[in-house]
């Protein structure tokens, strides 16, 4: 994370107090209201902003920086002179009751730090939660809760001015120590006393649901030459902190289509152009990557497989990345024979080439998969560990618990297929359920393909051991 936010403290002017704050990070077209909610979400900053008693703000934008700037610049009135009662009494929550599509995790890069006591500065934390009183008088914690909507009490750091003395007075914060959940109504309980008055406070709010926050792609600008192949990839966000790839689900326009072809994360440069556009849209978020193709144009092969038998099937893309990952062979006619159903064997040996294990050959092999069960019984694998089933045809029950197992979860049946459909391994095959993964049915080549396509897609890079 390369965001900081800062404030500074100037002194009074004219019966009002001036702060300034500062949120430095990349401006996109979204830049200025990303720094003033980044300025909201940090709690110390926050603290101020949401006083009831600042009058006048001031926004502005500095680009000329190697990072972006948002300032905001507060006016607060002078309230000494201004009934005791009303200063003493008056407090303000964030999130407020009943507000909706709160955010469910903070990063800890705020300064001054309101984790430096707890080490937990840049950690990924629950949305902070705070309590605010008047500037003049001090809010002293007494106690609080947070609950779930299944009454679950959640575990918070607490910031006050007892742990950050020189940068709190009137506030109180509490932050979760872990992610809130999405879609969530979280309740809180506070007791404290303000300016010697107990305070009280009761409110709820709601967490955001998970939603497509924007797609990127790797790279926004890419040189290639003509004839070379180069792999790209697009990435989907979501508002949970999650990602998923999403290189072979968006849909692509290239502008101008002749200079360059894509497929399945791959392109090849065709001829030579210096601003190609590739605009790629999934679920109504865009992303744009530029491309230059340099060199001498010539004659360019198709450097993708064709196979006679694949056209508008459904996992023809995931059977060209398999087929150019070196993970399956299609047959001497050109076809590829999707359908086909695979044996434990087989399935064994695309995944592991999909990984890339290098294994070396056993002289005593009596099994031409031998070395990859090798392995396989190295790492625990969840195979049947019958060599005359081997060759027998593999279920997707079966899969699931290689797959979870490959994760370094030890699950069997029902919880394995529930544990890909989570970790998003699996869309099922009927449904993304348990029923609907159909885990009775046998593997065909296309489904083990997508299957390995799938778990390199969404995070499981490297073989774990199963205990």
């Amino acid at each position: 994370m390369n965001n900081k936010i800062t404030f500074k403290d100037n002194p009074w002017k004219d019966g009002h107090r001036v702060l300034e704050f500062i949120w430095s990070g990349h401006i996109n077209e979204a830049g200025l209201c990303r720094g003033i909610q980044s300025l909201i979400n940090a709690p110390l900053h926050r603290a101020i902003m949401i006083s009831p008693y600042s009058q006048d703000v001031g926004v502005g934008l500095n680009t000329s920086g190697t990072l972006d700037n948002t300032v905001l610049n507060l006016g607060f009135q002078n309230l000494y002179g201004v009934d005791e009662g009303y200063r003493n009494t008056y407090t303000v929550n964030y999130p407020y009751d009943n507000q909706k599509d709160v955010p469910i995790f903070w990063y800890a890069n705020e300064m001054p730090n309101p984790l430096s006591t707890y080490h937990k500065e840049g950690a990924k934390v629950g949305y902070p939660i705070s309590i605010h009183t008047s500037n003049m008088r001090e809010l002293t914690f007494t106690a609080a809760s947070i609950k779930d909507d299944k009454n679950n009490d959640v575990p918070y750091y607490l910031a006050d001015r007892s742990t950050m003395p020189q940068s709190i007075s009137a506030d109180v914060i509490l932050i979760p120590k872990e992610p809130l959940k999405s879609g969530t109504t979280y309740t809180v309980h506070f007791e404290g006393v303000g300016g010697g008055t107990k305070v009280t406070n009761d409110w709820s709010f709601t967490t955001q649901a998970t939603q497509l926050s924007h797609i990127e792609f790797e790279f926004m600008n890419a040189d290639i030459i003509v004839g070379e192949q180069k792999r790209f990839k697009l990435t989907a966000y979501y508002t949970d902190s999650t990602n998923e790839d999403i290189t072979t689900k968006a849909q692509y326009v290239i502008d101008p289509v002749s200079k360059i072809e894509l497929s399945n994360g791959s392109m090849i440069g065709k001829l030579a152009y210096d601003n190609i556009v590739v605009k790629a849209t999934y679920q109504n978020k865009t992303a744009v990557m530029n491309i230059k193709v340099t060199g001498p144009n010539k004659p360019v092969i198709n450097k993708f497989p064709v196979f006679n038998d694949i056209k508008d099937h459904w996992a023809s893309l995931a059977i060209e990345w398999g087929t150019n990952e070196g993970v399956i062979d299609g047959y001497d006619d050109g076809s590829f024979k999707a359908n086909k159903l695979v044996s434990e064997a087989e399935f064994i040996t695309m995944l592991l080439r999909a990984y890339k294990i290098s294994l070396q050959e056993d002289p005593v092999s009596t099994h031409w998969a031998d070395k990859y069960y090798s392995f396989a019984k190295e790492y625990n694998f969840a195979t049947s560990n019958k060599e005359d089933a081997r060759d027998s045809f593999i279920n997707r029950t079966s899969v699931a618990e290689i797959i979870s197992g490959i994760d370094g979860v030890n699950k069997s049946g029902n919880e394995a297929i529930q544990y890909l459909l989570d970790k998003r391994y699996s869309n099922g095959k009927n449904s993304a359920t348990v029923e609907g993964y159909a885990g009775s049915e046998n593997l065909t080549r296309a489904e083990a393909l997508q299957f390995i396509k799938n778990i390199l897609e969404n995070g499981l890079s490297q073989i774990k051991k199963r205990y």
